[in-house]
């Protein structure tokens, strides 16, 4: 038994002298051990931390969608801000349908 912990810890010295990537490599592996240590016998359990994987990409896609409504929005106050008349236009054909001969909000 003493052998193979010699091995073990020979093998870890060996790739921490190697260079960056054992160094890395190192590192990670406990960063991972304290991880699996935590998560399974520590306060953490796997199904909370599943759940909470699951509801935090949830929240990173509806961030993501609220975003893109708030660019769309800050453009349009750009644009009308600028008083754009190509941009008023477009706004009349979407929402007023003032280009369509066929129907009129404004009777005049």
């Amino acid at each position: 038994m003493k052998e193979k912990i010699k091995n073990f810890f020979g093998f870890i010295g060996r790739a921490w002298s190697g260079g960056f990537r054992g160094k890395f490599g190192v590192i990670a592996t406990i960063f991972a051990a304290f991880a699996f240590i935590r998560i399974f016998w520590g306060d953490v359990n796997v199904q909370n931390f599943i759940i909470n994987i699951w509801r935090l990409n949830a929240e990173q896609e509806q961030l993501a969608a609220e975003q893109k409504k708030l660019d769309a929005i800050n453009r349009h106050i750009e644009l009308l801000q600028g008083y754009s008349a190509d941009y008023v236009e477009e706004l009349g054909l979407k929402y007023l349908n003032v280009g369509d001969p066929d129907v009129k909000i404004l009777k005049i």
